[in-house]
């Protein structure tokens, strides 16, 4: 069966992400602050009865807004290393060349 191999390859592959991104000290933390908006959106979906067209077009509304977060995060070093340099322009010719990179 597929489905087990690629479960028990993702667990351990992100963990070692995590575990790069994440440094010890706040690791117990930073997870634990993720759980509560996550454990949150699950009582309000179990709580409100919602038929599955609705659950699914608010799951579809929250992994947009993550993504978009997600993509405002991925900027933001950008971002600081042009502020550094001190110019924001060159902020946005990196941004404009790491758009053009993915393109491609």
């Amino acid at each position: 069966p597929i489905f087990p191999r690629c479960v028990g390859l993702y667990w351990p592959a992100i963990g070692t992400v995590k575990s790069r991104i994440v440094p010890e000290e706040v690791r117990a933390t930073v997870y634990n602050l993720f759980r509560v908006p996550l454990n949150g959106v699950v009582v309000a979906v179990l709580l409100n009865n919602m038929d599955t067209a609705t659950a699914f077009f608010w799951c579809s509304l929250m992994l947009g807004g993550g993504f978009a977060a997600s993509v405002m995060l991925h900027a933001l070093p950008a971002r600081e290393r042009a502020a550094a340099r001190g110019g924001l322009a060159d902020a946005e010719a990196d941004d404009a060349s790491l758009i053009a990179a993915r393109e491609q």
